[in-house]
This record gives structure tokens, sequence and C-alpha cells, in this order.
């Protein structure tokens, strides 16, 4: 049933006798879709919009969608039974484990509305497995979560924070945060890179880090022994080197 569309709810026959006396009706036709020893719904309680068996619970499943820079947020509101309340928390709970992270916001909405959906399943894991028999057939939960091939969705966070922290580890070896003291070593003919000063690839200490207009300063140190310098970028620098000790 798609979301957001609510079934009519089902008729369901009262349980009992005469009026006080609390007893099944007996004889032939009795009224009911229960067979005598099921336990039928709860008097008064909500039914299964669904399937309309009893018990249910009026709970909300959530799902999330990122677009990039929008995002869209979906709901489908019970009553739900057992059965059918966690077949929608699995369905949408594994589009949104596919669909949800593919924003900046949606990084973070994501894991909320997956929280959120797991309350749920717990709820609707405290009420009993609907009677043999029911008004309609209830809904296939089908496979756990986390055997649905949507659960790699799970691993998309995780590469995006790996790329983040090569991208941070890359930026730290970058020559544009050099400063004298560290070491650095030719990466080609036009590039170097930060590098640990005990490190065997250590060619060169920073001496000083000059403007690149004032060369003059770099040519005269007697301790330097090369230079490198980058322009073109927001600020133009000169490195002036010199050997590892």
């Amino acid at each position: 049933m798609p979301p957001g569309r609510r079934a009519s709810q089902a008729r369901v026959p009262a349980f009992g006798g005469p009026a006080g006396s609390g007893a099944a009706p007996t004889g032939a036709g009795a009224p009911g879709p229960w067979p005598q020893g099921s336990p039928g719904p709860a008097a008064g309680g909500p039914t299964c919009r669904v399937c309309g068996e009893a018990p249910a619970l009026a709970v909300t499943v959530r799902g999330h969608q990122g677009l990039v820079v929008l995002m869209r947020f979906q709901r489908n509101s019970g009553p739900f039974c057992r059965p059918c309340g966690t077949a929608v928390v699995r369905e949408m709970s594994a589009k949104t484990l596919v669909l949800g992270w593919w924003g900046i916001a949606s990084v973070f909405v994501t894991p909320v509305t997956l929280l959120m959906n797991l309350v749920t399943s717990r709820r609707l894991k405290s009420l009993p497995p609907p009677g043999p028999a029911t008004p309609r057939p209830p809904l296939d939960p089908g496979m756990p979560l986390l055997r649905r091939p949507q659960a790699l969705g799970l691993a998309l966070p995780l590469i995006l924070v790996v790329i983040i922290v090569a991208a941070v580890l890359a930026g730290r070896d970058d020559a544009r945060n050099a400063k004298a003291g560290d070491c650095v070593r030719r990466t080609g003919s036009d590039a170097v890179e930060i590098v640990d000063c005990t490190s065997p690839r250590a060619q060169y200490r920073v001496l000083s880090r000059i403007s690149a207009n004032l060369r003059s300063l770099c040519t005269s140190n007697p301790d330097a022994v090369a230079s490198y310098t980058e322009t073109g970028g927001s600020s133009d620098f000169m490195l002036c080197l010199g050997r590892v000790r």
C-alpha cells in the first residue's frame, strides 16, 4: 500500500454472548472471523490499518532521501500489528540506507532516522503475533535489515570518513603548510612534501619560509643548499632548504 494512504479500518465483530455474560456466542452461524480459542482484538484497542488485526500500536515509521542540496522526509503512520509494522520498518529503513546519505545535512539526518526506526521496531516486537486468522493477510516482514543487500549502505558513511581523513592528512603534508624546522623531500622536479625528520626519506630541513620576492634572503644564507618556490596560489612563498642534521 503506498505510504500516506490510510486503509479503511476493518469492521471487527464484538466478542461475547448476551450482555454481561462474557461468553462467546454459540451455535451455528456465530459471527466473527476468529475461530474459537484465538485471542481476537482487545476491546476498544486499535487494529492494524493493513490487515485489521489486533493488538496494534499507533507508531510512525520514517524514511529519508538526500538530494545533494535538498532532502526528502517520508513517513508512514499506523496503527500496525507486529508483522505489518516490522515489514514497513524494514522496507523504509532499507531504502534510507541506500538513498539517505546523498547530501551534507542528510549525512546527519539519516542516522537519526534509522535510530528512530530502530526504537519503533523494538516497540513492535513487544506485541504478540497475530491470531491464526485475520480479516486480511498481514504483510510479510521479509529478511532482517542487516541481511538485505541494502545493508551495504552502512559502508557509505565509513567511506566518506576515510576520504575526509585522507584529504586532511594529504593537506598536512603539502608544502604550503611547511614552516621552519620541518623536513621535506622532493616528489618531482617541481614539488616537495613534508616528511618526518627522523625518516630516511627526509632530504632537506626548512631553514625559513619567506615571501617569494625576497629570494636574496635565501641565497645569502650560508646554510641554504636549495630552495623551493611556489607561485600562482593565494600567496607566493619560498622555502629556504638546508641539510638534515
